[in-house]
């Protein structure tokens, strides 16, 4: 994050103070007035650059931006968008200051953020506060009363942070102006970049690992058998565990899908006609079966205490401890007669998602 700031030259405007004072004041006045004007353009420096990092399953409670304090003698004022609706330099619903504010309240300023590989964009919030002279705590950042000696502070809540949908660099501009109370020209531009570095520990470390295939995509065999003369069924199982990348999560999301032709549950499909064989699919997690509907997420509680196994996942040197939860392939009794004879085949999908994480 690279912040800088430029104060704009008053040339003019005091020009035309200044040739009214000496026809109508006093000329001894004219020099503590234009040592006020001078006060009123402080020499800011560049601020140090910053990049914001954080892992997607390690959010911070709220992350600072910067903090800018100044001094401004005499002069009542404040911070301000440029628009309310370009939120690539920063969007605010109100672009004017305001006299007075509310106690510990922040202004909010929409800003767009871009992926610098993907290009994908996403606008998060940020809260823009300020302390001034007549109250300790913070205020609207666009209030303008008491409001000389103070610090600016920008800040992204940690909602904000976890709205980054991948990892990655995303990156923001901010344009905010000082403008003074009763004027519309701006004093001075403060210009922000800012840079989110984005990891995610789960998603580049995290397996769903079937121990009886290693690298290999699992074939599961349903095990179709006769019962008697007309029916058939089938039991089949298929080992898996579950590692969550090491962020040590109380819960995991789970989800499986299929590749059916109809139905709300599981198919397997002969390729040369319409024919279909539905199966069923449970997960044992815990000493319990659990039903599955196919596309529908459901939630693995308490996993950071679960029962774990240690398995060397393809491409590690060391163990590590995963959760088993093996898969059930069901295939109720059905009528040989109403199928056609020949292979049936399909997938599952499985997908784990990042549920919550101790602390």
């Amino acid at each position: 994050m690279k912040n800088k700031m430029k104060w704009t030259s008053m040339t003019a405007h005091w020009s035309a103070i200044i040739n009214f004072i000496r026809k109508y004041v006093y000329p001894a006045r004219i020099i503590a007035i234009l040592l006020m004007a001078g006060a009123t353009l402080p020499q800011v420096a560049d601020a140090i650059t910053v990049d914001l990092n954080y892992d997607k399953n390690n959010v911070p409670v709220i992350t600072p931006v910067w903090s800018q304090e100044w001094s401004v003698a005499n002069v009542l004022g404040g911070w301000v968008c440029r628009s309310n609706r370009n939120e690539n330099e920063g969007a605010c619903e109100e672009t004017h200051l305001v006299w007075w504010y509310s106690f510990e309240a922040y202004s909010k300023i929409r800003l767009r953020f871009r992926e610098q590989i993907s290009h994908a964009e996403i606008t998060l919030i940020l809260l823009g506060s300020v302390r001034n002279a007549c109250y300790t705590g913070v205020v609207h950042m666009n209030a303008a009363a008491c409001q000389w000696g103070r610090s600016l502070k920008l800040r992204i809540p940690s909602e904000e942070l976890a709205k980054i949908p991948t990892s990655g660099t995303w990156k923001a501009t901010l344009v905010l102006d000082y403008l003074q109370w009763g004027g519309d020209d701006p004093l001075g531009t403060s210009t922000t970049d800012i840079t989110l570095n984005v990891t995610d520990h789960f998603a580049e470390n995290a397996a769903i690992y079937f121990p009886q295939f290693g690298t290999a995509t699992p074939r599961v065999d349903l095990n179709l058998h006769r019962l008697n003369a007309s029916q058939m069924s089938g039991r089949a199982n298929l080992d898996m565990c579950l590692y969550d990348g090491g962020v040590k999560a109380r819960s995991l999301q789970m989800k499986i899908e299929g590749s059916n032709k109809s139905g709300t549950g599981f198919q397997v499909i002969k390729s040369d006609s319409a024919d279909t064989i539905d199966y069923a699919v449970s997960m044992n997690y815990g000493g319990r079966s659990i039903p599955v509907t196919r596309g529908v997420e459901f939630s693995l509680d308490n996993v950071d205490k679960a029962a774990t196994r240690p398995v060397l996942l393809p491409g590690q040197r060391q163990a590590v401890r995963c959760v088993p939860v093996p898969l059930t392939l069901t295939t109720q009794p059905f009528n040989i007669r109403e199928k056609r004879s020949g292979e049936y085949q399909g997938t599952l999908t499985v997908t784990m998602l990042m549920g919550t994480q101790t602390p």
